[in-house]
């Protein structure tokens, strides 16, 4: 089976990173999503602080896309990035530093909730989606870069892949599972469980072969 895309998530430590940096020169997928696990949507550190260095110079040079969120890129960048506009120099920074491309995921923006920021060298395109107010998001980040892969593996482009996968992601926080006792997890099969679920994939399909995204 050819592998079209490959994406990651936490990786946790140095040697993690350096074992998926010669897994993806051995087998160089066509893209590859780097979902630079850092920082908990909850504020937790999720990555070694030796392995930072590691991430930025072993694995961004080979990513299609890299996805942080407000946190992350923080992280990555020293800068504090809460409006739109900061988000882009943060991206710039980054772009500067060896990415090809960065998705801001904008979830903790202060200037507009619910708006990422996709930035490449071509510039920065804002992508909105509903704000929905739940506190059952969690994978959400996980879910969108893995959508992000699979969209780009289908032969999307990235904007479009970004804005599909948005529009996914959405509808899988709108159905966010109560689980547990803290938060619940996005719900990926969200559409097998509502009433106009036939008539949601029929929209999505529609909207994707008329290239309204």
């Amino acid at each position: 089976m050819t592998v079209a895309a490959a994406k990651t998530g936490m990786l946790a430590s140095t040697r993690v990173i350096e074992a998926v940096e010669r897994g993806l020169r051995k087998y160089a997928p066509p893209f590859y999503v780097l979902d630079p696990v850092m920082v908990s949507t909850t504020g937790y550190s999720l990555l070694a602080d030796d392995a930072k260095q590691g991430l930025r110079e072993r694995l961004f040079p080979l990513a299609t896309v890299i996805t942080p969120n407000v946190y992350e890129v923080e992280a990555l960048t020293g800068r504090s990035v809460r409006l739109l506009k900061e988000a882009e120099e943060a991206g710039k920074q980054l772009l500067r530093e060896g990415a090809s491309a960065v998705v801001v995921k904008g979830g903790h923006l202060l200037e507009e909730k619910a708006a990422d920021l996709l930035v490449t060298r071509d510039g920065a395109e804002a992508v909105r989606g509903e704000w929905i107010e739940t506190k059952h998001t969690h994978g959400t980040g996980c879910t969108y870069s893995a959508a992000i892969a699979t969209q780009l593996a289908r032969g999307k482009t990235l904007l479009e892949a970004v804005k599909l996968s948005k529009a996914y992601v959405t509808e899988a926080i709108r159905g966010g599972l109560p689980i547990g006792h803290g938060s619940g997890p996005t719900d990926h099969f969200f559409y097998l469980r509502r009433d106009d679920s036939e008539e949601w994939v029929r929209r999505l399909a529609l909207r994707e072969s008329e290239g309204a995204w």
